[in-house]
């Protein structure tokens, strides 16, 4: 009698086979060999990119927002983020406190207000955002420097008698 039949009140029963390990699938042409999960910390940035999110309520990038920071109600605007209109009541303590609020959570803000083509656009428009957002505070920076200058050589020339 072979090893997987069994003998039974007369009757031949058959035995289930051996169990064999299973092997593990021999990548092919068509199927890419699994890249190894990469278990280093990301650097900490101020600035956070997420490769999908897990929730489409949950924004692909975050981290401060220069743009919603910088160029708030203009910003607020341009993302349909209509809280951000509140900066233009004119009572400074709520200015700062709502700008510093839309650098926390604008890209959040954003996300959420607007339907996105996708997320690598999202990420494109906060970029840019915040590039002019820089830009302007720099040029204002600039101008207001040069203005300082200005007043304090024409206050000069007129001292001197010239």
């Amino acid at each position: 009698m072979s090893p997987n039949k069994k003998s039974v009140d007369g009757m031949i029963v058959r035995s289930a086979q051996p169990k064999t390990p299973a092997k593990k699938p021999v990548p092919t042409k068509t199927q890419p060999p699994k890249q190894p999960v990469d278990t280093k910390p990301a650097a900490q940035n101020s600035v956070q990119l997420k490769s999908e999110p897990a929730n489409p309520n949950q924004p692909p990038l975050t981290g401060w927002s220069w743009g919603a920071f910088l160029l708030n109600w203009i910003w607020g605007i341009g993302n349909h983020v209509w809280i951000a209109l509140l900066v233009l009541i004119p009572i400074a303590p709520i200015n700062l406190i709502l700008a510093i609020y839309l650098g926390l959570k604008g890209n959040e803000l954003a996300w959420r207000a607007r339907q996105w083509e996708s997320p690598e656009k999202f990420i494109e428009a906060q970029r840019q955002w915040a590039k002019w957002g820089v830009v302007i505070l720099i040029l204002g920076v600039v101008v207001v420097l040069a203005s300082i200058a200005l007043v304090a050589l024409l206050a000069s020339s007129t001292t001197t008698g010239y």
